[in-house]
């Protein structure tokens, strides 16, 4: 049986003030509002039953960031350059293969790597995933 389902997300975020250095970056005298981007999402995912127990998966996803603003004074980073506050434009495509393994109809275990294949102003990465599941 091959079952499969699409979901997708907006997220938009609260400006918020920064001073110094910031989870958003700046530096010695970094003054300043940001405004987050926003963040879309589009996950398509299928399962196809191997077995009554055994199910491969495959979640692929696309998450497109939209660039930082930033008002104010950067300030100075920590090599006396101009520091840099936000980021820009950003994509991310990423892939999640698993196994998964039904213990009965109530319990089951999932697991796979999750990796990034592309992506602009985005960080590459690879993980693994596992999840114990109980539906009661």
């Amino acid at each position: 049986m091959f079952r499969y389902r699409v979901n997708a997300t907006y997220g938009f975020y609260t400006p918020v003030t920064v001073r110094g250095f910031n989870a958003y970056g700046g530096g010695l005298g970094t003054d300043g509002r940001v405004d987050p981007g926003s963040v879309a999402t589009l996950t398509v995912a299928g399962e196809y039953s191997l077995t009554r127990h055994l199910v491969l998966a495959l979640d692929i996803g696309f998450q497109a960031i939209n660039a930082t603003r930033f008002s104010g004074t950067t300030g100075v980073g920590v090599s006396g350059d101009q520091a840099i506050v936000g980021r820009g434009y950003g994509n991310l495509l990423t892939v999640a293969p698993a196994l998964e393994y039904n213990f009965n109809q109530h319990v089951g275990f999932i697991a796979g790597p999750w990796f990034s294949l592309r992506g602009r102003n985005a960080s590459e990465f690879f993980g693994v995933v596992e999840a114990l599941y109980l539906y009661i």
